[in-house]
């Protein structure tokens, strides 16, 4: 397992996003929970506490990224999953040639489990 800044990194991935496109991970890492990334079109002069959007519903975490024409853009996100595990996700944005340079990196947090093996 890779370790960063002291935490465990469970899993790193880069792609290319288009405007309105999504990204939708899942698997045991997300305990039956699922991360949905989605871009939307950013306008300039927005306020940065627009520019991303996180909201949990019915075991789905959606996070929406602007689309940016230049410059980037970074945010971390926690989310507690149903087996008192809890996932941390970061996310970073950089323009590049017309796509969204996504990159994703996820921290899985396990509770102390005392529990014969």
């Amino acid at each position: 397992m890779l370790m960063i800044n002291g935490k465990e990194l469970t899993f790193s991935k880069s792609f290319l996003m288009e405007r309105g496109e999504e990204a939708v991970f899942t698997g045991p890492e997300f305990s039956g929970e699922t991360l949905r990334l989605t871009t939307f079109q950013y306008i300039p002069g927005m306020s940065s506490k627009s520019d991303v959007k996180a909201e949990l519903k019915d075991g789905e975490a959606v996070v929406k990224m602007p689309f940016l024409e230049n410059g980037s853009f970074a945010t971390a996100l926690q989310l507690e999953l149903n087996n008192k595990a809890s996932v941390k996700v970061r996310v970073a944005g950089q323009s590049m040639g017309g796509h969204l340079l996504v990159q994703l990196d996820i921290y899985l947090g396990r509770a102390t489990n005392y529990a014969p093996r």
